[in-house]
């Protein structure tokens, strides 16, 4: 479904796109994946002109009337949501940042590589890959300081063999950090590993 999936330069922080649609923010936020993700590919597939990143067009009703030509909002919202699924800033405060918090999980099958570069949070840019293996996932991630997120960040690893196999662990430079097996996530709490170890990630399943 998604061989070495890349996004590039992410378009600006618009969380939310909450703001202007509370029934999708509240999803993210109650940690329904599954109706995040429907709403993103449906997204996609109805309102997309394949292959773009412009909405389609939509031709007039009537003699009287125009069409809506292509629509600036629609795409700007597209975007924003789908890079939600890899990069979540919850508009609660006093809450982690989220990497990979609603990732479909056939993106992480073994040998899939998700990266993103460049991405916009509150506390400025960050680029991270994962790479899926068997029994683990290879993971480094580039913050722009290990001082920022106040509230630590959550690591999400949605593996497609969940909930047979779980996290058991993981290391940043080969330390220990703390995992959540339920939640599926990998805990890096304040004060963040280094730099050099945020890049060495290694969170194994079993």
């Amino acid at each position: 479904m998604c061989s070495s999936c890349e996004i590039r330069e992410s378009p600006p922080t618009i969380y939310t796109s909450g703001e202007y649609l509370p029934g999708w923010r509240n999803k993210m936020i109650a940690d329904d994946v599954l109706a995040v993700i429907r709403e993103v590919f449906s997204s996609s597939a109805f309102s997309m002109t394949r292959g773009t990143w412009t909405s389609a067009e939509v031709p007039s009703a009537g003699p009287d009337q125009i069409g809506t030509g292509v629509s600036p909002w629609v795409g700007m919202m597209h975007a924003a949501s789908l890079k939600s699924l890899l990069v979540w800033n919850d508009p609660r405060d006093g809450m982690p940042l989220w990497i990979g918090k609603a990732i479909p999980r056939a993106w992480l099958t073994v040998g899939e590589r998700v990266e993103v570069h460049k991405a916009t949070t509150r506390w400025g840019r960050l680029s991270f890959s994962i790479q899926a293996a068997a029994g683990s996932f290879k993971v480094s991630l580039t913050l722009s300081s290990t001082s920022c997120c106040e509230s630590g960040v959550k690591l999400r690893i949605r593996a497609p063999e969940f909930p047979g196999k779980k996290i058991v662990s993981a290391t940043a430079g080969g330390k220990a950090v703390a995992v959540n097996a339920t939640e599926e996530t990998v805990v890096l709490a304040q004060p963040l590993p280094s730099a050099a170890d945020l890049a060495n990630i290694v969170v194994k399943m079993g």
